[in-house]
């Protein structure tokens, strides 16, 4: 509500209104999660890319090969040449490079001091992007005043996409951020000592040439690390307020399962567009070639026929493999970044899980005008 008090409600009234509703000026709205999964699998029938697709919006502020605004041939090249980059080892190098205000807030939190998981999970995703980049923050292991900055940028440009072409200011604003953004990486992919494992190194050894590295890079942050920054602290906090932390620190295996769950109830990224290629029907209405197809993740994950009482979070709960991890995609365009994600929230809980067991939360305050739902704050202590 406090990200998007007009949408939310809007996109809950959808819900109530079927599996596939149309709405005037925004188009044929998916809450169901089957359909939503034929959708997002059948990428010669729905498209990212044309006029009404965020795609467009992409290719704007991204360049054309930001994969996640490429359709067809072009999409599956680039995407089986970047396969390496979703190996589980490559996510454990990128982590453990990252990872210091991890650490440092489980340490503090451990020795009864008071942490805001917010500001942690920011300076977390930060250190993720300057690792990806292969950058050597200036500010040391301790201070995040990097590692925020640029978490920073990428809320800017994150929170000013939408489902409409920008204009022509708003766009200036967003690119300007991003060159602020990706100079780091300019300068990485010039170096000749820039470190093996780092993203910008793995593309370059690829046969990426800048533009490729410069949409790879965009995407690959916005969608990608920046949703750590806040699906984490709504993670903490709803294993607090429900009391089931204690659960993940009885039996260290839940952490998966409190991960899988919390995104299913959270749902970070809360919808996502295709264009269809042509016309045809979607749950008994019809849809017009080039028509906007907006999968509501939000309402999908809540479906009641594949999740139970699915207002209830319950970190015990199994997961229909129908639905399973549809809040990362599904098909041609299933997240890339889906496995650095994943090891780096599970490896969060199980931490936190295994330290403090019990937490308290201090103060909380959610953030207002941006794109992906989050807390601005949120200050924690051991009980």
């Amino acid at each position: 509500m406090a990200a998007h008090p007009v949408l939310w409600p809007l996109s809950r009234l959808a819900h109530r209104g079927g599996a596939v509703v149309r709405v005037p000026g925004v188009g044929v709205i998916v809450n169901d999660a089957l359909i939503a999964h034929d959708v997002l699998t059948r990428d010669d029938a729905f498209r990212k890319q044309g006029p009404g697709g965020i795609a467009e919006i992409m290719t704007q502020a991204f360049g054309p090969s930001a994969l996640a605004n490429m359709d067809g041939d072009p999409h599956r090249t680039l995407r089986k040449r970047l396969g390496p980059l979703a190996s589980a080892e490559q996510a454990e190098q990128w982590l453990a490079a990252s990872r210091a205000p991890l650490d440092g807030a489980v340490q503090q939190l451990a020795s009864g001091e008071v942490v805001d998981v917010a500001r942690m999970a920011r300076a977390l995703s930060g250190r993720l992007t300057l690792t990806l980049m292969g950058v050597a923050p200036t500010d040391g292991a301790t201070n995040d005043a990097d590692a925020l900055a640029v978490h920073a940028l990428g809320e800017r440009i994150a929170s000013a996409l939408r489902i409409s072409r920008l204009p022509a200011r708003q766009l200036e604003r967003v690119r300007a951020d991003l060159d602020q953004l990706l100079a780091f990486a300019q300068d990485a992919f010039a170096s000749q000592s820039l470190p093996p494992t780092s993203l910008v190194a793995r593309l370059r050894a690829m046969g990426c040439d800048a533009d490729e590295t410069r949409g790879i890079l965009s995407i690959f942050f916005v969608a990608g690390a920046l949703t750590l920054g806040v699906a984490l602290p709504r993670l903490v906090a709803l294993l607090v307020d429900s009391g089931q932390l204690a659960l993940v620190h009885a039996d260290p295996a839940l952490a998966v399962r409190a991960v899988d769950e919390g995104l299913r109830y959270t749902c970070p990224v809360p919808l996502t567009v295709r264009l269809a290629a042509h016309g045809g029907a979607l749950g008994g209405v019809s849809v017009r070639a080039g028509e906007r197809v907006v999968v509501l993740t939000s309402n999908l994950a809540r479906d009641p026929q594949l999740f139970t009482d699915p207002s209830r979070f319950d970190i015990t709960r199994r997961h229909d493999p129908r639905a399973r991890y549809l809040w990362y995609g599904a098909g041609p365009h299933f997240c890339l970044g889906f496995t650095l994600a994943q090891r780096a929230l599970q490896e969060a809980v199980a931490l936190l899980a295994a330290q403090v067991p019990t937490l308290r939360i201090v103060k909380r305050e959610a953030s207002r005008g941006v794109l992906l739902p989050a807390w601005r704050t949120l200050l924690v202590t051991r009980t």
